[in-house]
């Protein structure tokens, strides 16, 4: 389990390397069974909706991330303060598999489908702190590939509606959403406050 954590923290660090310094241009393969097969974080050309192809190979040096006991769809998972992150309890309220979008543009590219991941976020502390819960959030399937959240709104699961920052002590719940080959099983959610930065992580695992 801590390996699994190391390659989260990781690939959170790859990730906001992408999307920083790669803004969307790569073209993404294919598998035989539909699952994306890229390693780079790009954009669908016209379905609206970033994709979020497995993310692999980081080799970055990062803090090790320790991973708290794994919950369950359902379960909320006490994480302790460090800087820069307070401490906070985060529930997954629930996964929703496959999840439709929202509206026109808001569609999955071609061998792909949407998964939507409910969070309620509740951070601790004593002043309101920035609260980033895509960077901070993973998705895990089976294979071993890890994927972030795209930007694409879905129906009956409302995005996350932060402002520049979220007081101590205020519930904010959420959904974000996951761009996974058709054919892909999830086995985990982690979740790491402060992302790439963060040293404690949080973990739902799938049956």
């Amino acid at each position: 389990m801590e390996m699994r954590g190391n390659r989260a923290a990781a690939v959170a660090v790859t990730a906001g390397l992408a999307l920083s310094g790669l803004a969307a241009c790569g073209t993404a393969t294919q598998g035989a069974t539909g699952t994306p097969t890229s390693t780079i974080a790009t954009s669908a050309t016209s379905g609206g909706a970033s994709s979020t192809l497995p993310l692999t190979g980081a080799t970055l040096a990062v803090t090790p991330t320790t991973l708290l006991p794994p919950a369950h769809v359902g379960g909320t998972v006490q994480v302790p303060g460090a800087d820069p992150s307070p401490p906070a309890q985060v529930t997954l309220v629930q996964i929703i598999d496959p999840a439709q979008g929202a509206d026109r543009f808001a569609n999955p590219v071609s061998g792909s489908r949407f998964v939507g991941v409910q969070l309620r976020v509740v951070l601790g502390g004593t002043a309101p702190r920035f609260l980033d819960v895509n960077s901070d959030t993973i998705l895990d399937d089976t294979q071993g590939n890890m994927y972030q959240p795209a930007t694409a709104n879905l129906v009956n699961c409302p995005a996350f509606n932060l402002g520049p920052t979220v007081s101590p002590g205020k519930t904010v719940l959420g959904c974000l959403t996951f761009q996974i080959g058709l054919n892909a099983r999830i086995e985990e959610i982690t979740f790491t406050p402060g992302g790439p930065f963060g040293n404690v992580s949080a973990e739902w695992v799938l049956p």
